[in-house]
């Protein structure tokens, strides 16, 4: 039997696993099988993709949002966006300068719109890609918005990068619903969430969205997540403190403090209306939940990070009534059937220790099957995927952990670090997944103390 030269791309999973493998070649005379192989620590290491900041001063790493197809990849800076787009496995780069920096970006599934938050002026702006050239079509904010608001401190495009949601969790309007009264600021960081509309490159605010029992210090508004034709909206409030817990609605007394909850809102050609609103069932004050969100592509699936959960159970599946390890965090996953929401999953860290801070960001695959969860100040000192996680010797060095659903049941099936794993590098302060879910991108806002700021591939 004859061979050529040929290249054979091994599946990201097979990669985590540690399994072996083996190659099959085949043609008209037969089949040949190659030795049974594994990828060493070394070669795993060195797939890692890693893209670093060429100043101390652009901080990288503070957002990340991937295409579709993973082949894309919007990255949020101190003075840039910087957009790579993936070559012949090579990131080429694309930077977009902007004074003050942006915190926060959400690129379309195509890779072809990108939503970005300036800090400094307090505006969205919108650029598209058509032949490789990056333009901007828009500068997005709204009527009484305040530099304190944080118009665009969370973002979310729809597939099609039509629909934007705009998180201001620091807006103070008293009003409730949809459609409320912007004109006031009687309840001061209760927060907001806006919903812009794309026609024909034309921007238009389609709805001005407040929580049904909207109170100052609620920040509604911290995150947001659209499913993917942005008829569906998730909201975080970080800071919602009333005594409600489960699906048994969002009441309006004021304790456990700062607990949080979050908010579901649906489209109907262009009305906006709320669905449902829910905490968890043992709230506990300083939870945040809400402080990330993801929904799949249909809006069925919805992850919710809490980066104050304390309990000390691991895994998926836990008891949350302990409060053993506090800002641990924890991830909890709510499905939608039949017309109601219910949560189908609590998921852990399978190393939760205090300070964590897991549930730091999330991303789920557009099946929503596939969670990546970050947690920022988790202090192994590992490297790349399945590393030891027992130790502390990193502090703040961070991790990613990647979960999968098999029918309702959750498991833990990656445990994911940088490859040069420095103290303080906040490593999983981001995460984005591929649509398929076998692209990951992890931001890193700070490598050791120089402030560079890295993004990592998996």
């Amino acid at each position: 039997m004859s061979t050529t030269s040929n290249e054979v791309s091994i599946d990201n999973e097979l990669l985590n696993s540690g399994l072996e493998f083996f190659v099959i070649a085949s043609n008209q005379s037969g089949e040949m099988l190659s030795n049974h192989m594994t990828i060493s620590p070394d070669e795993l290491l060195a797939s890692i993709g890693h893209i670093q900041a060429k100043r101390i001063q652009d901080a990288m790493g503070w957002d990340v949002s991937l295409s579709a197809d993973g082949n894309t990849l919007a990255v949020g800076s101190e003075n840039y966006v910087f957009i790579f787009n993936n070559l012949n496995d090579q990131w080429q780069k694309h930077a977009i300068p902007i004074e003050g920096g942006s915190s926060t970006v959400s690129l379309s599934a195509d890779g072809n719109t990108i939503a970005f938050y300036n800090s400094l002026s307090g505006e969205v702006h919108i650029y598209v890609c058509s032949e490789n050239k990056w333009t901007r079509q828009a500068i997005l904010q709204a009527d009484y918005v305040e530099p304190s608001d944080n118009f665009g401190l969370s973002l979310s495009l729809s597939t099609d990068g039509s629909t934007l949601a705009i998180g201001a969790d620091g807006e103070d309007s008293s009003s409730i619903g949809v459609g409320g009264d912007m004109d006031n600021n009687d309840a001061e960081n209760s927060g907001a969430v806006y919903i812009y509309y794309r026609t024909e490159n034309l921007w238009s605010q389609q709805a001005y969205l407040k929580a049904s029992n909207a109170f100052s210090g609620d920040q509604f508004g911290w995150s947001v997540s659209l499913s993917g034709n942005g008829n569906i909206l998730a909201v975080g409030a970080i800071g919602e403190s009333t005594n409600a817990y489960g699906f048994r609605g969002v009441a309006f007394g004021h304790d456990p403090q700062r607990s949080g909850a979050v908010y579901i809102f649906v489209r109907n050609e262009d009305d906006w209306e709320q669905q449902a609103s829910f905490k968890t069932e043992y709230p506990q004050p300083e939870d945040l939940l809400g402080y990330s969100l993801s929904l799949s592509a249909d809006g069925a699936t919805l992850a919710v990070g809490a980066i104050g959960e304390d309990s000390s159970d691991i895994g998926p599946g836990g008891d949350d009534s302990n409060h053993n390890a506090f800002y641990s965090g924890a991830v909890y996953i709510f499905t939608h059937s039949a017309g109601s929401w219910t949560q189908q999953a609590y998921i852990k860290a399978s190393n939760a220790q205090s300070g964590d801070s897991f549930g730091a960001d999330v991303s789920l695959s557009a099946d929503g099957t596939i969670l990546a969860v970050g947690a920022e100040e988790e202090d192994s000192d590992a490297q790349g995927i399945d590393s030891e996680q027992v130790n502390n010797d990193a502090e703040d060095s961070g991790a990613v952990y990647v979960f999968r659903r098999q029918g309702d049941v959750w498991s833990q099936s990656s445990y994911v670090k940088s490859a040069n794993t420095l103290s303080s590098e906040f490593f999983g302060v981001s995460v984005s997944l591929s649509s398929d879910g076998n692209t990951l991108s992890v931001g890193s806002d700070v490598s050791g103390s120089d402030e560079f700021g890295s993004v990592y591939i998996y």
